[in-house]
């Protein structure tokens, strides 16, 4: 039968240790998604278990074929087309028969058919998988079993992925109430003992004074009988403390991803228009007289397949890229901040010499002030910011880095083309929360369904042939 051993796995990183004493047994059938922060070692993991990377501890033993899916996509892949060269690999994956698979981020890049193949295929399929993925949905749909690599600690919950999640919430949160109560039991205990002990002291003191000749001896050894007694009390009080161990307070993330994006006023109420918009790309059309409106507020998707033309249209609508028919208007004095689903802010800051994280920032918004450069970065869980050079980031850092950029912007109109590639999901909740609080206007381009349903008010969906579908696109 295919399965997957790892025994006492550590691996480290110079003179730190990215994780240690991993236990893992997976077999056929089993579907275990490893779930962690950015950095935390899930594709250090999956390497070591396909045999790419030695452990500085422990043992891995394979059985089966094993196939293993990197995060990163190989350079011969066709240009400007990632997600067509995603599906090509997993349907590579999938013929190979392999018995064991190991898949790092799978569903980057897949549009919403290709996302409902693999997930139809991986749900089908007896082999053994450990995979790693942002996407919740895909989560909820695919995973057996969820696998938390936390400060350098493999911790395995059975059940999908939402079940794996409530569980560990109310894990703590009990967890937090027995700390608690504890905490609070012996520190009454430990007054009683530090009480009954100042009584014996106390008891203990015989003063001849109060006591009439025929009495003394009698007074004393009374007074000593009682310091005595309480003084047995106090010590087993004591040795009661000693001897139960205090319930360990669990551990509390103090990192918080809270991203603020808030335009210094409210912008123009119309954002963009757009009339008779004809907009070709390689000899095809994809958009062919069409009006489109959106004004202050709209929270606009952008749905569809791959090469439809989301990423296109939205270059169009905000100016980037003149349309090659028709007219786009953008409002008044109208801030526009984009998150690129390749480009980065760093790239065209280079040209300036900027190579640090606050350079990065700086290039966004000259005037940003030092305390919001430290601030945006704390936010976006960057460390050792802003100082730090760009070249060091990983990248989800440098897509945490992209979104330290929206929050400075101060732009009435964010432009997300694929924002949440390359975020693990704690930081694509905080996107979702720095959306949800965004007072201005959002154009999104996303394959994430989670984000779209949580954030719409608007979709435009495009066709599977490429194109915008019309009936989507309606005035509020």
């Amino acid at each position: 039968m295919p399965s997957l051993r790892l025994s006492g796995v550590g691996v480290d990183l110079g003179d730190r240790t990215l994780f240690d004493d991993v236990l893992l047994h997976l077999h056929a059938g089993q579907r275990l998604a490893l779930v962690g922060e950015n950095g935390a070692g899930k594709s250090t993991l999956l390497r070591v278990a396909a045999g790419l990377c030695v452990p500085d501890r422990g043992r891995v033993h394979r059985e089966g074929r094993v196939g293993h899916l990197d995060q990163m996509l190989p350079d011969d892949g066709p240009p400007g087309s990632g997600g067509e060269h995603q599906r090509r690999r997993l349907e590579a994956l999938s013929a190979s028969g392999a018995d064991v698979l190991l898949l790092d981020e799978p569903t980057h890049h897949l549009d919403g058919e290709a996302l409902a193949w693999f997930e139809a295929w991986l749900i089908a399929s007896d082999a053994a998988v450990l995979f790693v993925a942002h996407d919740r949905a895909f989560l909820d749909a695919v995973a057996t079993d969820v696998a938390f690599l936390e400060r350098g600690a493999l911790r395995i919950d059975a059940g999908a992925y939402a079940e794996a999640i409530a569980r560990r919430a109310a894990a703590d949160a009990a967890g937090v109430r027995r700390h608690r109560a504890d905490t609070a039991r012996r520190a009454s205990l430990a007054g009683a003992v530090q009480r009954e002990g100042s009584r014996a002291r106390s008891v203990g003191t015989f003063d001849p004074r109060y006591a009439d000749g025929t009495s003394k001896l009698l007074a004393k050894n009374r007074a000593e009988s009682a310091s005595n007694t309480l003084a047995r009390r106090t010590r087993a009080m004591r040795a009661r403390l000693e001897r139960e161990p205090p319930v360990a307070k669990p551990y509390e993330d103090r990192r918080r991803l809270g991203f603020v994006a808030r335009p210094a006023d409210r912008g123009p109420l119309e954002v963009v228009t757009a009339h008779d918009l004809v907009v070709r790309r390689g000899g095809r059309t994809l958009v062919a007289g069409l009006d489109l409106y959106v004004r202050r507020g709209d929270r606009v998707a952008l749905v569809g397949p791959n090469g439809a033309g989301k990423s296109t249209l939205l270059d169009v609508l905000t100016g980037r890229r003149a349309p090659d028919a028709g007219s786009v208007r953008l409002g008044v004095g109208l801030a526009v901040a984009h998150v690129d689903q390749v480009a980065e802010p760093w790239t065209r800051a280079r040209g300036s010499g900027a190579g640090t994280v606050g350079d990065v920032l700086r290039s966004v918004r000259s005037d940003v002030r030092p305390a919001d450069v430290w601030r945006a970065t704390a936010e976006a869980g960057i460390p050792s910011a802003p100082d730090r050079p760009v070249d060091e980031l990983s990248g989800g850092e440098r897509r945490r880095l992209t979104l330290a950029c929206v929050a400075v912007a101060d732009a009435h109109l964010l432009v997300l083309d694929e924002p949440t590639h390359h975020l693990d999901v704690r930081a694509v909740e905080a996107l979702e929360a720095l959306l949800e609080g965004f007072p201005g206007t959002l154009l999104i381009a996303s394959h994430d369904r989670r984000l779209v349903a949580r954030l719409a008010t608007q979709v435009w969906r495009f066709s599977t042939e490429g194109g915008l579908d019309g009936r989507s696109v309606v005035p509020t």
